[in-house]
Parts: structure tokens; sequence; C-alpha cells
């Protein structure tokens, strides 16, 4: 099984689709951050609501839980709007994103011998005894149903909370949607990850097999039989 995976996209959603077309991949694997980008304006979110709802809809998509969308999906939980969200744009994206849409996201996923997630997850949310990708992926998933609840209901929660080098004002660091790559992250001994978020020149990679992809749409990923490649988009 081949799975493509598609770093943030700020509304670089053709240059995603065409990313799409050319891998023709068992499983399409999106990494968030669909909305929002310096200098945009509503009809480009809209754009990329109408093409992001098509994506919702595939089951050959798994679409991860994000800060940007985040923002727009909970517009009235103090911790969702973050830069570049406006009023404007998020009533015009949930005018075409339903509830039932957006609840087809993940908070994380696991497959070939990593763990997905936008940002990048720390050691420090974890109990000492919790080990392995198995034992995250369990605690992920209990955990996420709590998310769910304290997202709806406009509370805090460590998935989305902001460190302070992101601006955040009640968390040292990010969870899993905020975590900053170059000020926060570090490894997790014998956990590979692969995760976007924090903006880079060209992808890098871990001794301990980590990735962090979010390049502009630059670079995507794909992964067969847990061995990952690295292709560039200007080779396509």
């Amino acid at each position: 099984m081949i799975i493509l995976l598609i770093p943030d996209i700020h509304l670089k959603h053709k240059r995603a689709q065409r990313i799409i077309d050319a891998a023709g991949a068992d499983i399409n694997l999106f990494l968030g951050d669909i909305f929002d980008d310096f200098g945009d304006d509503v009809r480009q979110n809209v754009e990329a609501a109408i093409w992001f709802k098509e994506k919702l809809n595939d089951k050959r998509n798994i679409i991860i839980q994000s800060n940007h969308n985040f923002g727009h999906q909970y517009p009235k939980n103090p911790y969702g709007p973050c830069s570049g969200w406006t009023k404007e744009k998020s009533d015009a994206i949930n005018k075409i994103l339903t509830k039932e849409d957006w609840q087809k996201t993940r908070w994380h996923y696991v497959a070939q011998g990593y763990l997905f997630t936008h940002a990048g997850l720390l050691s420090k949310f974890l109990n000492p005894k919790i080990k392995t990708l198995e034992d995250i992926d369990k605690f992920l998933t209990e955990q996420g149903k709590e998310a769910d609840i304290c997202a709806a209901t406009g509370q805090s929660f460590w998935f989305y909370r902001a460190g302070f080098c992101r601006g955040g004002g009640y968390a040292a660091s990010g969870g899993i949607l905020w975590c900053d790559f170059n000020k926060e992250w570090s490894p997790i001994a014998g956990i590979k990850q692969i995760f976007g978020h924090t903006e880079i020149r060209t992808p890098e990679i871990s001794k301990n097999g980590d990735i962090a992809i979010d390049c502009r749409m630059n670079y995507y990923l794909t992964l067969k039989d847990g061995v990952p490649t690295i292709h560039n988009y200007a080779d396509l």
C-alpha cells in the first residue's frame, strides 16, 4: 500500500490536486491547514472549502486536524482562531462545510510504523509508562475524545494549546496542533513521527527517523512498506 502525504496546503489546493493525480496512491493523507495564507481573501478560501469538502467525503483521504482548520471549525472557542483568521472567511467556509464534514478529520493517524500529527508530539505529554507506537495510538485516541468535547464547549485542551514561542499564554510548549519544530520539538526515542506546521525551506529528517515537511507545498512524501520517499514538486 502506498500512502501519499500532503503537507500544509494553505490555499495551494490546485498544487495538491496535481500531486494527488500524479501519485495515484492508495491513501491520501493530509496534514491539514487547508485555509489561510498571507494576503488571501474570502474568495480564495471559499474555493479551497469547495475542494476540501470533496476530499473529506472521499474514503481514500485521511485529514489530520490542524491549527488553522481548527480555528475555522471552532470559531467560538477562544483557543481556535489563529493568525490569518477572519470572521468573514470563517463564515464563508462554514456555509460550505457542515458539522458532519468537519467531524471527518482526525487528531492523529498511525500507519507503516509512523505517527502522523499536524505539528508533532512531545514526550512531556506522555505518561512514562507509554513506550510504544501502539501505546501512543491508544493514548491519543482516548485523549481525542476529550479534545472533541472541550473543543465543542469552548474549553482548553493540550492538543490545541500553543506554547509561549507561538504566542500561547498558558502552556510552555505546544500540543499536537501547535508544537514548534525549531523551538520546542524533540524526538521521542523509538517513535518515528511525520508532521508539518513549522515552515522550513526543505524537509528535515532526524537521526531518530522523524520527518518535518512543511515547505510551502514544494515537497511531498510517499510511504511504501514503511519506507518514506521525499519528492520535489518541481520534478512533476
